[in-house]
């Protein structure tokens, strides 16, 4: 091995200099800024790239078509709250937040009397009457959602007021409930870029969004 030179010592060279004096039965690599491997894991798992785009799309139009066949196989209200949901939707797209202990509006009734409420023995009201009785209704009309957080009902009532106003949709509700794919869309796409800002690889992200986009 061969001997520094004078004056060539180990604390004589500047920071940053590199000795490539060769050393018997050792190989040294110069130091490199990057370093592409083929064998290491892919590191590109939390970068934001132009397909991650591409499935954000992907995602929005799948949640079109989930409840747009939905719509299309079932138009009665849910058995559960539905009614409530859907007053407190077509009340907060008029700025007027339902309270509690609040009987549902008229709106709201007109559509479950149209509509019908999907439960067994329920028989409502006829559809088409000027005026309607909150007793004939669900939980006796009361508006048993009137404690849910507001900003998503007006966000969403107003909006469907807009595209009902112009003449998109016939019906504030099946307004509501195509804005609802919206919101679906934009849900499971955070979720595939959070998914992305932990590291987690593409193909783990789709099993998990492909989960979760079945779940009833």
């Amino acid at each position: 091995m061969s001997e520094p030179a004078d004056g060539d010592t180990p604390g004589d060279r500047p920071p940053g200099s590199y000795d490539d004096t060769p050393v018997a039965g050792v190989v040294l690599d110069p130091p490199s800024e990057t370093d592409d491997r083929a064998d290491e894991p892919e590191r590109d798992a939390a970068v934001w790239v132009r397909d991650d785009w591409y499935v954000c799309v992907g995602l929005f139009l799948v949640s079109l078509l989930f409840v747009g066949l939905h719509q299309a196989s079932y138009e009665t209200l849910s058995p559960i709250d539905e009614l409530q949901h859907v007053d407190f939707v077509i009340r907060a797209g008029e700025f007027d937040i339902p309270l509690r202990n609040e009987r549902i509006g008229q709106e709201a009734m007109a559509e479950a009397a149209c509509r019908s409420v999907d439960a067994p023995g329920y028989e409502g009201p006829g559809c088409g009457l000027e005026e309607y009785d909150p007793a004939d209704f669900q939980e006796n009309g009361f508006n048993t959602a009137a404690s849910q957080f507001p900003p998503y009902y007006v966000v969403t009532g107003v909006a469907a007021r807009v595209l009902t106003g112009i003449g998109v949709f016939d019906s504030k509700v099946t307004a509501a409930r195509t804005l609802g794919a919206v919101w679906a869309g934009a849900a499971w796409s955070v979720a595939w870029y959070l998914m992305a800002l932990l590291g987690i690889r593409r193909r783990a992200r789709a099993v998990a969004l492909s989960l979760l986009l079945v779940t009833p």
